[in-house]
């Protein structure tokens, strides 16, 4: 997953989570991710929070959807991100969210 946007100059943190198959409920994360401030995303174990530090200076945010093994026909169908949590007085402008795929 790839979000490019506008850096914020103030300190600032959205957050996103992720859909799987239009449930109702976010997928909780699996795996602990720290990063200092102004380098990127975070996420705990069991919250279904990325963090994005949205005062890295680049305003590209990447993270790998890990522990998803992809189970074909019975696999995932629909993945829907939600962003929320500015906190800030920048205005806060995302240009694009990319999520690719990658065969292994």
């Amino acid at each position: 997953m790839e979000i490019v946007g506008s850096p914020a100059s103030q300190p600032c943190l959205a957050r996103l989570n992720i859909f799987y198959n239009r449930l109702p409920t976010p997928e909780v994360q699996k795996a602990l991710y720290t990063t200092t401030a102004g380098e990127g995303v975070s996420s705990q174990v069991g919250d279904p929070d990325f963090v994005l530090d949205l005062t890295k200076k680049n305003g590209f945010w990447q993270k790998r959807i890990s522990n998803h093994k992809e189970l074909y026909a019975d696999g995932v169908r629909f993945l829907e991100l939600e962003l929320f949590g500015f906190s800030n007085a920048d205005v806060t402008t995302f240009n694009f969210i990319n999520i690719d795929g990658v065969h292994q």
